[in-house]
């Protein structure tokens, strides 16, 4: 239950991983999909129907053992269907397209679990691990690897707009990180931090296991949130954005604790929502055929610049047709050149 009173209630139930669910994405394309991973080495991509249910219309595989996380990213230039990353206890990450089951790309450098995966909006991925490091990926390969915490790194986050990427971690601390050194080590929880949820360009939230939420900037300082309030003695280790603009100072935030508890939902307009969406898959088809007209433009495939006109040859019978009538004509024509001469 809302802090405002309103009432929460079971809308359906979805049914396929045969073990316990590690964790849940929300995915933009289609609207209302859903990403989830599972002890049972699988992911699964879920699709909302007319009546509000789910079914499963793709599922992962290819992972020797349990699947930590997934992420969805968003479609590119280069994705147009978008990508999905998985976390795997195997210490690797697997990108798949959505609607091919078997991996495209695995990313190899994590000694152990993968626990954590965060995608920023350039392209850049971020992953924590039980090895007690984050890593940065660019193209597929680890452009840095982010060291100094004692234990496990559970969550990881960035900050696009002040090029900030952040660490939560088993040993209590939250870290911040830029140009691959550490600038402020975040202390004020007292047990492991769990999870991680970027709510505005320069301010972010972490979770933990001593049941609280706290909320921090860019600058390592600790902001005050008295519209977050957390009852109760539970675990926190789920906390998550519904929407938030990197470029705004506000976002929608709805937070979940280990027994399921909802603390605070601050829900935006499903109909904006929908528009954005839109909006965005719109700019990314225009994108895509100025892009190849560019292409054509630069390495025409016809470089004589020749076209091929469109018709086609006229039946034998109709060309027969046409000698006649043009013999006809000859004769007559000739027939009046005779008589002027005369």
């Amino acid at each position: 239950m809302a802090d405002s009173g309103g009432q929460y209630k079971l809308r359906c139930v979805l049914q396929g991983h045969s073990m316990d669910v590690k964790s849940v994405h929300s995915c933009s394309q289609p609207q209302g999909a859903l990403l989830t991973s599972s002890r049972d080495k699988t992911a699964r991509l879920w699709y909302q129907q007319q009546d509000n249910t789910y079914s499963a219309r793709k599922v992962y595989r290819g992972h020797t053992k349990y699947v930590s996380c997934a992420v969805y990213v968003e479609p590119t230039e280069d994705y147009p269907s978008g990508l999905i990353y998985t976390g795997c206890q195997d210490g690797k990450i697997r990108s798949f397209l959505p609607d091919l089951e078997e991996p495209l790309h695995v990313l190899e450098g994590h000694a152990e679990n993968v626990t954590s995966i965060y995608v920023g909006k350039f392209g850049t991925l971020v992953s924590g691990s039980w090895d007690m490091t984050a890593k940065v990926w660019m193209d597929r390969s680890c452009k840095t690897t982010l060291t100094g915490h004692t234990f496990a790194v559970w969550a990881v986050a960035i900050l696009p707009t002040v090029g900030v990427m952040v660490t939560a971690s088993a040993d209590k601390t939250v870290k911040l990180w830029k140009a691959g050194q550490c600038t402020h080590t975040l202390s004020g929880h007292t047990d492991a931090v769990r999870a991680l949820a970027v709510v505005s360009s320069e301010q972010f939230l972490s979770a933990g296991n001593d049941a609280s939420v706290r909320r921090w900037s860019s600058g390592g300082e600790e902001c005050a949130a008295p519209q977050l309030t957390l009852s109760g003695d539970n675990t926190v280790d789920i906390l998550f954005t519904l929407e938030h603009d990197d470029d705004s100072s506000s976002g929608s935030v709805a937070l979940a604790s280990g027994a399921g508890r909802l603390l605070d939902n601050a829900q935006l307009s499903d109909d904006l929502r929908r528009e954005l969406m839109g909006c965005r898959r719109d700019l990314l088809e225009e994108k895509s055929k100025v892009k190849a007209l560019s292409e054509e433009i630069e390495t025409p495939l016809n470089i004589h610049r020749w076209r091929q006109l469109e018709g086609s040859d006229p039946a034998q019978l109709e060309m027969i047709q046409k000698v006649q009538t043009l013999q006809k004509r000859l004769i007559q024509k000739t027939e009046e050149v005779v008589e002027r001469d005369l």
